[in-house]
């Protein structure tokens, strides 16, 4: 079976991953972008004891397939606990760094130029008291702070706007 500590090492190296292939020194790129089938090509199944036995057995052809969709899971999981319960989803991580998932605000002038450029349309301003809102992935290393939106599914959209809709707010 897998087991958290392996999970949690997992994301420690994806994110490790991401943080290479985005932050070269002083050299900023503007926005890296992965799917899931990158995710789980990284994953080494042999880590995870898992044995193409019990994948096979679980439905699945590979257990690359059974840890990528564990992995995809996990996260769709984070972003229903985040939207649904307000919270904000702290990675666990060492030496210096930090990393999370939250739901940034936008509001005043930055919400009017942004709804105005197209952003939050499916959002009513009225009913959220001009404010929009995003889900970004913030990284911390010492005095450094990078922060990246994350683009989420239609469904789960649709559903975060419509809580916001219904008058929630994130904090």
């Amino acid at each position: 079976m897998l087991k958290q500590a392996e999970i949690e090492n997992f994301i420690i190296v994806l994110l490790n991953h991401t943080y290479n292939m985005a932050w070269d020194g002083n050299i900023y790129r503007t926005y890296y972008c992965f799917t899931a089938k990158e995710l789980y090509e990284m994953i080494n199944p042999a880590k995870w004891n898992v044995t193409e036995t019990f994948a096979n057995e679980h439905g699945f052809r590979t257990r690359y397939i059974l840890c990528g969709y564990v992995l995809v899971y996990f996260f769709y999981l984070v972003f229903l606990d985040i939207i649904k319960n307000n919270v904000t989803f702290e990675f666990p991580m060492t030496g210096g760094y930090s990393a999370s998932i939250y739901v940034k605000c936008f509001q005043d002038e930055e919400f009017r130029r942004l709804y105005s450029g197209g952003k939050f349309l499916g959002i009513d301003f009225i009913a959220s008291e001009f404010k929009g809102y995003q889900i970004y992935y913030q990284w911390r290393c010492y005095d450094k702070i990078r922060e990246k939106p994350i683009y989420i599914s239609n469904n789960l959209k649709d559903w975060f706007y419509s809580q916001i809709n219904q008058g929630k707010q994130y904090y």
